[in-house]
């Protein structure tokens, strides 16, 4: 969905009507301001078409990822409407405007883009969403944890006891850039835990490598034998998450 990332989502980047409508409503924003129209706008219209530029434009340049900026594409509706309206005050009248407003609703409805999210059911209506049963084998008081590579893993972060402390390490390559400068601080922290170190791992990804990067990068040495899984409810047929110990002095 950026310049620099391939779409994301199975679809072509427009095909969520609502992304079209947001950046037609910004070009009516912008066609206001080359007029110097824009004290026409309504104040709260304008510091929402404001915000959203403010957002899509680094966005672009330097994210891109879909998901990151749903906030903007929600809006679309509202700004292509309220820049419509700004430029027809007569489009404003209740009549019109229900009109607009439920023709254009059920469009979004209809044409927004669906994309299947893995879920799991709710086990209770007033209990935690997530659980996880921690391997016994392993203990996890005052331990420094280390969620590794790119998959998802921190999520199971309020599953520990609350002596541990967590820091991650090794996510997407291209993120490398951005977070070069807290290689440092992770080693500063490996170095100076005085508890277990524990790397949690979601088995998606390579283990071998994240382990070969522990010890290069870090000085840890992972037995994979030691490692123990971590069962939850967010577990399937293809994915599963394992704690391994970590051992100072590997490099």
């Amino acid at each position: 969905m950026g310049p620099f990332r391939d779409n994301e989502y199975p679809a072509p980047a427009l095909q969520d009507f609502q992304l079209g409508l947001a950046y037609a409503g910004l070009c009516i924003a912008g066609w206001m301001l080359a007029r110097r129209r824009l004290a026409d706008m309504p104040r709260p219209l304008a510091i929402v078409a404001a915000g959203s530029l403010g957002v899509l434009v680094p966005w672009l340049v330097l994210f891109g990822i879909g998901r990151y900026a749903l906030g903007v594409w929600m809006l679309g509706p509202l700004l292509l409407v309220g820049g419509l309206f700004t430029l027809r005050p007569d489009w404003t009248r209740a009549s019109r405007a229900m009109a607009w407003l439920g023709g254009l609703a059920p469009v979004c409805l209809i044409c927004g883009l669906s994309v299947h999210v893995r879920r799991v059911p709710l086990a209770h209506p007033l209990g935690a969403y997530v659980s996880a049963d921690l391997p016994e084998e392993i203990d996890f008081e005052n331990a420094l944890v280390l969620f590794t590579g790119p998959y998802p893993s921190t999520f199971l972060a309020p599953q520990l006891p609350p002596s541990a402390k967590t820091a991650f390490l090794f996510p997407a390559a291209w993120t490398d850039e951005a977070i070069a400068g807290l290689y440092p601080l992770a080693r500063e922290r490996i170095d100076l835990a005085e508890g277990p170190v524990i790397a949690v791992i979601n088995t998606r990804s390579d283990s071998g490598l994240l382990i070969g990067g522990l010890h290069d990068h870090y000085g840890l040495a992972v037995d994979e034998t030691d490692c123990r899984p971590i069962p939850n409810n967010m577990e399937s047929l293809d994915v599963d998450w394992i704690a391994c110990p970590a051992a100072k002095g590997g490099a």
